[in-house]
């Protein structure tokens, strides 16, 4: 099994973003996440991470 388990931080500059996974290889149902905390919110399908940019 070939997991990547360090997996990029991706930087948004509104409130929230969608997600539906990275391509091809790890599509899903589309998301949308909240990032108004400021924290790194990680998408529950994929583990994409997300932060809203200060």
């Amino acid at each position: 099994m070939n997991t990547n388990f360090q997996i990029e931080l991706k930087y948004i500059d509104n409130d929230s973003v969608s997600c539906s996974g990275d391509g091809w290889t790890q599509s899903h149902p589309l998301v949308y996440l909240d990032l108004s905390s400021g924290e790194v919110v990680v998408c529950p399908y994929c583990s994409l991470k997300f932060q809203k940019r200060k």
